[in-house]
């Protein structure tokens, strides 16, 4: 009786911890016994987004972290996982991570991190840290912990041989584990049980051995330290690791910890360890575990040594990843797992490296929500299966999606959403978006953009996307996983030593079921044989499965053999893909007990097993002895993969289907009441069906394929069989002619995100470029708006010609050079090819431009470079822009300028590291190491000879003179070079004399313009239309800068041609002259329909802009009324009669506008958000993509009945 009430006791507190488990955030429910409509509806705390925040580009404050935290809150985000990225210099695993301000796990950081906790649990979100960067050898908490214990440190086992004949003398390596002789047959090939151990033959560390007759080979396997490295296997590694880095944050924060961290992050971890890992407990633990000594069978590992081969090494594998388990992995999954907090995981090989850790499928089992990344908006089936099916085998409550790192600043809601839409029914449920930036730093910082968070413009807009996808990942954590289809995962078959065949068999087979509707899981043979098999099925972890796939392995469990063969008795169907098991853990090869099981399995007499050599065959054989869970009945050729998930929610069927189009019948293997879930909105409706089979249940899908359906059997109701009506549209109404356009700007740049340093404002619509012509006077008619200036050039605004440049050609005699110099003759003559002096542009800002340097992984870090010389041929990399060697092969370069000296006297040239072979002052030349030359007064011509490709400068200043730098210039540090404001330097020109030049600049603006706002060097005239503004001078520099406000006198709703006129001063021609971008304040303006980057004004504005039009409709009773807007980038809210219809993020863009419209006149407002790409038109960005804005084509009205 006692003992029955202790047991009692037992199971009624594993009840109680299970329920404090599924309460926990973000923990679901697997009873079915909740109220899942409520929780669709409002999900529970934890289902939210888990953005990763880079916090780096500027320094950390309070008030920064402050505005974000608002911002996250109110999007209702669950978790904050702080992520750090590192540089492409030092480190071991990565670069060594990129200091921050302050710097990580200082006090000053950790008071900021505990504060940001606080706030963060105020508004009702968590934080953790990702130890992205921070693994072995990068200077961090890994390398602490093996300074305070050498001994985690781990090593490597080594492989050498000696094909030798007679005498064999060697030095042995250190630390020596295995030292075998075996002899060869006349294949070349070892012979089965010819080893001979010669380790006792070694004396101090040498060995001599005479062979016997014959060719034989002698084989050293030792083990080597790798430093740095972390031994997973060393008892204390997981303890460690968590010591110092995960319960360093609870020590810190004992009593804030709890329900204010959550969520941390494995992401490609790295212990920089390959291959074979031993370590002193090795070698014992194998023998407790396995029963024989491993020591003679080493050699094994890297060569074969007959029909043990394949045990061996299946068995050493067993062994290690044992002992990582053990020791590593589920010590941290534990500290998590004690604290009811989720940890996940995107390692390297994110699956698709079977072996990796050993066993990708058990290491990684030790995750409560084990994951993968999906870069560049992918779909990459295989690794979301791994993942999820990791998570449906072992119960673990989430399954993480890290997406979509590197997608480009072009990422718009609707392709945003189709991602996350198909990765969340693979099997994804826990969403962190790449991209959330502490800083991007005047646009020059970036990590694998882009940040989907507050440096979009339609980041206003997120909301219903946010909440969309909570819903999603909270319904689609509920309940089981349902799938017909086991594939095993081919661990075995590797390890074993196989090529790669079991695992380009299993993924090509998934990929092809899952393309054609149906869903599967990997299973790992350890979840095979904790199964049970009862009706058919194979039972785990609440999951169901009728089809056990075997791909290719021909090594193989023993155990799943025996485990197959009693699913095939039971009454399940097992196929074999390719070629049949040949080796298993228990003898190796040549097993007869395996000859026997496969003949049981697949032998003549056998009936639902198969053997099958390619997909298709899989596929028949499926739909030969089963009827599908899901089917697209209709006829015509599926172009796109369906994306298909059933749950079992208790006695409920929720099947998510995506990306299958409007109207087209399906079957679902389920009966019952039918609804419908829809996770924009929470809301849920019962729906009807086509028909109902003895199998199951026909729909007809009512949504777009842009749309997630979620549908819900009850069994305990009778669904409603009906067809619905068809919608006709019997008339069209085009929107076509002008729109009234007004901008709404959405980019904050109060913390100089997009503008450096950084403006209070809501950035507008700015002009940074024009077409630009330099006039030796004032003249007429060119301000006109029917001018053509289609001959004149572009100039980016802060970039003007320096110099003009004579590049990669032939050495020229100093009389050839001083002979055909710009002003003398634009081209030269060299065996018989021309040259022609070029100018050469750049900004004292800026550099050269989209020739930005080096700048590390993953897109620009906000460095620039004072390398203002560039010559050769242009390269872009994935980390800079470099210069190469011309392809003609010459190597000389000529660069001409003059400079204007204040009075006569001796100045200093200062060179970069690359120095010019000749320099040539007025004519005359001089020796580029003198310390100083001598200057006229006013202007004097200088050439520079270089003879290589390279990158340097070169400035000018009196001798003596110190760097006497702008105040207002030093604020834009570090996005300038170091020379920029510098009043010591003489500036550059390619004038000769003094005579005055007028710059003249043409640019269309946005429409409805009403005033421009820009800073020049010189006198300044604006005109709109050709008739003058008024210009206002608001500020003006030391330096002579002045800003200027120029206010339209006749402002057009229309677009406008500007002209700008700047008298330039001396070393301040072309885009130089206007320091900076024209902000242009707008109006109530009018457009037409179209891409609105065509518009100069506009081109690169990122931000929202409102579409108005008035429209007379006659409504009759019974017409349904609809907006469709065709195509638009990147979302569209819409509002009819100063009410609000709708916010779409995805097409099709058709609005229902029937009840708001009335008849007659009747008042549309569309209000549309680009992308950013537009404004990273003004950044040297790798990461741009398509700058396509707005609403792109003619809308219309559809009346429908």
């Amino acid at each position: 009786m006692k003992k029955l009430l202790i047991l009692t006791l037992c199971v009624l507190s594993q009840i109680l911890s299970a329920q404090t488990r599924q309460l926990a955030p973000g923990h679901p429910d697997r009873s079915g016994k909740t109220d899942l409509k409520s929780g669709f509806a409002t999900p529970p705390k934890g289902y939210g987004e888990v953005p990763f925040y880079w916090w780096m580009g500027d320094t950390l404050t309070k008030e920064h972290l402050t505005y974000h935290l608002d911002q996250m809150a109110a999007k209702k985000v669950t978790s904050l996982q702080v992520n750090y990225a590192h540089s492409d210099k030092g480190g071991v695993s990565y670069g060594l991570t990129f200091p921050s301000k302050p710097a990580l796990f200082t006090e000053e950081w950790w008071e900021l991190f505990g504060w940001f906790m606080d706030e963060a649990k105020k508004r009702n979100m968590t934080v953790s840290l990702s130890d992205y960067t921070l693994g072995v050898g990068q200077g961090s908490y890994v390398d602490d912990a093996l300074k305070e214990n050498p001994g985690l440190t781990g090593a490597e086992l080594k492989f050498e041989s000696d094909t030798i004949r007679d005498k064999y003398e060697k030095t042995c390596h250190e630390q020596l584990l295995s030292l075998y002789a075996y002899r060869l047959g006349t294949d070349g090939k070892i012979i089965e049980n010819s080893g001979i151990d010669l380790s006792k033959k070694v004396t101090g560390n040498k060995i001599e051995w005479q062979s016997p007759e014959g060719d034989w080979i002698v084989t050293q396997v030792y083990s080597a330290t790798k430093t740095p490295s972390l031994d997973p296997m060393h008892p204390l590694s997981g303890k460690s690791y968590v010591k110092h880095f995960f319960q360093r944050f609870e020590d810190r924060f004992l009593e804030q910890s709890k329900g204010g961290l959550n969520f941390f992050f494995s992401d490609e971890l790295n212990f920089n360890l390959h291959g074979y890992i031993w370590n002193a407990i090795f070698r014992d633990e194998f023998k407790k575990r396995k029963g024989y000594d491993i020591m003679p069978y080493l050699t094994g590992l890297f060569t074969d040594i007959g029909s043990t081969t394949p045990k061996i090494r299946l068995d050493y594998n067993d062994v290690m990843v044992s002992l990582s388990e053990e020791n590593f992995f589920i010590p941290v999954y534990k500290w998590h797992e004690d604290r009811n907090l989720i940890y996940g995981c995107d390692h390297g090989g994110r699956g698709k490296d079977v072996s990796e850790f050993g066993d990708y499928f058990r290491t990684q089992r030790w995750n409560q929500a084990p994951g993968c990344d999906q870069p560049n908006l992918g779909k990459d089936i295989i690794k979301n299966k791994v993942a999820s099916s990791i998570a449906h085998l072992y119960q673990r409550p989430r399954v993480w999606l890290e997406g979509f790192h590197s997608s480009n600043w072009d990422t718009n809601t609707a392709n945003l959403t189709d991602a996350t839409f198909a990765n969340f029914v693979m099997g994804q449920n826990l969403l962190s978006l790449h991209g959330f930036y502490y800083s991007t730093m005047g646009g020059w910082w970036e990590w694998a953009p882009p940040c989907n968070h507050t440096h979009m413009p339609y980041w206003e807009e997120m909301g219903p996307f946010l909440e969309c996808t909570e819903r999603l990942s909270y319904i689609l954590s509920q309940g089981y996983h349902r799938a017909d289809v086991a594939i095993l995962y081919p661990v075995e078959a590797v390890v074993a030593g196989y090529d790669n065949t079991a695992v380009q068999k299993a993924f090509s087979l998934g990929e092809y079921l899952y393309k054609e509707g149906i869903d599967f899981d990997f299973m790992d043979y350890e979840s095979l044989a904790k199964a049970s098999i009862k009706n058919g099925k194979i039972n785990i972890s609440g999951e169901e499965f009728r089809v056990l796939i075997i791909p290719s392995m021909k090594a193989i469990r023993h155990s799943s053999l025996e485990k197959a063969l009693r699913f095939k008795q039971n009454g399940g169907i097992v196929i074999n893909l390719g070629e049949l098991p040949e080796a298993t853990e228990k003898k190796g090869l040549n097993d007869p007990e395996v000859r026997s099981i496969l003949n049981k399995l697949f032998g003549p007499d056998s009936r639902n097993a198969f053997i099958a050599n390619e997909n298709k065959e899989v596929l028949d054989i499926i739909d030969t002895n089963l009827t599908r869970d899901f089917r697209i009945l209709s006829q015509h050729p599926q172009k796109d993969t369906p994306y298909i998930m059933h749950r079992k929610l208790g006695n409920k069927d929720l099947y998510a289907v995506y990306n299958v189009p409007s109207g087209s019948e399906c079957f679902f293997r389920a009966t019952g009441g039918l609804e419908l879930w829809d996770p924009w909105t929470g809301k849920t409706k019962e729906i009807t069906a086509s028909k109902v089979t003895p199998e199951g249940t026909v729909i007809r899908m009512p949504l777009e394929k842009q749309d997630l359906h979620l549908f819900v059997f009850d069994p305990a109701k009778k669904v409603v069989i009906a067809n619905p009506d068809q919608e006709k549209v019997v008339n069209t109404i085009l929107l076509d002619g002008e729109w009234s356009f007004d901008l709404k700007p959405s980019l904050n740049n109060k913390f100089g995100d997009f503008h450096w340093p950084a403006t209070d404002e809501l950035l507008g619509a700015y002009i940074y470029k024009a077409r630009y012509n330099q006039a030796s006077s004032e003249t007429k008619d060119w301000q006109s708006p029917s001018f053509d200036d289609s001959e004149w050039r572009n100039q980016t605004f802060t970039y003007g010609t320096k110099f003009m440049i004579l590049e990669a050609v032939p050495e020229l005699s100093e009389k050839e050079l001083l002979s055909h110099l710009p002003y003398q003759s634009n081209r030269i003559i060299i065996d018989n090819k021309g040259y022609s002096w070029k100018p050469y542009d750049f900004s004292w800002r800026w550099g050269v431009e989209n020739d930005y340097g080096h700048q590390g992984w993953h897109g620009l870090k906000a460095t620039m470079h004072d390398e203002f010389i560039r010559m050769g041929k242009l390269e872009k990399e994935f980390r800079e822009t470099i210069r190469v060697e011309d392809p003609s092969g010459n190597k000389n370069y000529y660069l001409y300028s003059n400079v204007l000296a204040p009075e006569a006297g001796n100045y200093q040239l200062v060179f970069g590291e690359l120095k010019p072979a000749k320099v040539y002052i007025n004519g005359r030349a001089s020796n580029p190491s003198a310390p100083t030359v001598p200057l006229n007064k006013g202007t004097n011509e200088i050439v520079l000879h270089y003879d290589t490709f390279g990158v340097t400068y070169c400035v000018i200043r009196k001798a003596g003179d110190t760097p006497r730098i702008v105040k207002e210039t030093i604020a834009e540090k570090p996005l300038a070079m170091n020379f920029r404001g510098d009043l010591s330097l003489l500036p550059f020109d390619v004038k000769r004399t003094e005579e005055p030049t007028y710059g003249q600049y043409r640019f269309t603006s946005a429409p409805g313009l009403q005033k421009l706002e820009f800073s020049a060097f010189g006198e300044t005239k604006v005109w709109a239309n050709g008739s003058l503004c008024d210009l206002t001078v608001k500020e003006r520099r030391l330096d002579g800068l002045t800003r200027y406000e120029a206010t339209v006198t006749n402002p057009s709703r229309r677009i406008s041609t500007i002209a700008i006129s700047i008298k330039e001063p001396w070393g301040n021609a072309g885009g130089a002259a206007i320091d900076g971008p024209i902000r242009q304040t707008c109006g109530d303006g009018l457009i037409s329909a179209g891409d609105w980057t065509q518009i100069e004004g506009l081109s690169t504005y990122s931000g929202g802009a409102w579409y108005r039009k008035n429209i007379r409709l006659e409504k009759r009773s019974g017409d349904k009324i609809y907006l469709n807007l065709g195509q638009v980038i990147s979302t569209a809210e819409v509002w009819v009669n100063k009410q609000k219809v709708g916010l779409k993020l995805t097409p099709p863009w058709r609005f229902d506008i029937t009840e708001y419209v009335k008849d007659g006149d009747n008042r549309i407002e569309i209000l549309l958000y680009n992308t950013a790409a537009n404004y990273y038109l003004s950044v040297p960005t790798m990461y741009r993509g398509s700058t396509k804005a707005g609403l792109l084509g003619t809308a219309s009205i559809e009346i429908v009945r």
